[in-house]
This record gives C-alpha cells, sequence and structure tokens, in this order.
C-alpha cells in the first residue's frame, strides 16, 4: 500500500470573516449587521419596498393551512399577527452549505 500525505489549505472562511473580520467581507452584504442601527434602517427601507407579498393573503394562507395540520396556538397567534403591517417578518432561507460553498 503506499500512502500519501495530504495536504489540506486551511484557508479563511466567509463564516469566520462574517463573525470575527467583518470589514474584510462587508462588501459582500448590503449592511452590516453589528452595527446597532442597521436592522432599523434595514427595517425602515423595507417598509418602502414596492415589491412584497400581500400580508393578508399570505396571513390567511399559513393561518389555514397551521389549523388544518393542527398546530400550536402560538403558531396561529403569528400568522395572524403577519396582516398587521406593523409586524417586522424576518424569512429566513437554510441552506446548509451556503457559508461554506465558493462565492
Amino acid at each position: 500500500m503506499k500512502i500519501e500525505p495530504l495536504s489540506i489549505l486551511h484557508g479563511r472562511s466567509l463564516a469566520e470573516d462574517y463573525i470575527n473580520h467583518f470589514d474584510r467581507v462587508s462588501h459582500l452584504y448590503a449592511y452590516n449587521p453589528w452595527e446597532k442601527t442597521s436592522f432599523e434602517r434595514r427595517a425602515e427601507r423595507l417598509d418602502h419596498d414596492h415589491f412584497r407579498a400581500d400580508r393578508k393573503m399570505l396571513s390567511q394562507v399559513l393561518l389555514n393551512y397551521n389549523r388544518r395540520i393542527g398546530n400550536a396556538p402560538q403558531a396561529l397567534l403569528r400568522a395572524e399577527q403577519l396582516a398587521d403591517s406593523h409586524t417586522l417578518v424576518v424569512w429566513e432561507a437554510s441552506k446548509p452549505d451556503y457559508l461554506a460553498a465558493s462565492l
């Protein structure tokens, strides 16, 4: 058997830089998550965004779905609250290898 050493290059990861050295990756993002006012500014900007879902329709669809599957009362309450324009909604899309993938 022939054994060959394998050298794995350890470079900076996007996740590492995002968390510990945001200045290195800030050009990739629309706002700095580490600034206290970033989320307020982002929410204000989204309030004026005209490309959005119909809150009432989304709320009703989610409410009907959650009732049909017998979800918890808290889930029903949150689905109802989506109809209120003063409710801030944060939607997170999940992709397991997103931060580890090459850009």
